[in-house]
């Protein structure tokens, strides 16, 4: 597929190549799209992850996803949060002007640096927002050392 093309019946004109390369452009990118999936395809939770003396904490935005519908895994270092927000406009999406809410299956895995205590992990979910804590091993705590005096 060559990224322009000339229809038929267009005219050479240099007056019009400005209006032209728009349009082709506007096609290219319509078509690349289309290889992209639907927006319901590409929804992703946007995670924080910070760090205190004894865990790590981990937050993920999941507005609108039901408590059953996430699912943490945690191996060896890796903390996996999965889920799937379900889209509610597919019944009636003739009634709809415009929609923007995301919706669609999720998978993000955190490494986490040093390990942690997979057998003491918690996770809360609360205003659609998910808090994973991950204790930190003994060793990756920090630890204060006294300076003596000679």
């Amino acid at each position: 597929m060559g990224l322009l093309t000339l229809k038929p019946g267009a005219v050479l004109a240099p007056w019009r190549a400005p209006w032209n390369l728009e349009e082709e452009f506007n096609r290219f990118f319509e078509d690349f799209s289309k290889g992209l999936g639907s927006v319901e395809e590409r929804f992703t939770a946007a995670i924080d992850v910070r760090e205190t003396d004894d865990a790590y904490i981990v937050e993920a935005d999941v507005p609108g996803i039901k408590k059953e519908d996430v699912h943490i895994e945690v191996n060896d270092d890796v903390l996996t949060i999965k889920g799937e927000r379900k889209g509610e406009h597919e019944e009636k999406r003739k009634d709809y002007h415009r929609i923007e809410r995301q919706s669609g299956s999720f998978r993000r895995c955190i490494r986490i640096p040093g390990g942690f205590k997979s057998d003491a992990v918690d996770a809360k979910f609360e205003d659609g927002v998910l808090r994973v804590t991950l204790p930190k091993l003994e060793d990756a705590k920090p630890r204060r050392i006294e300076v003596k005096t000679s």
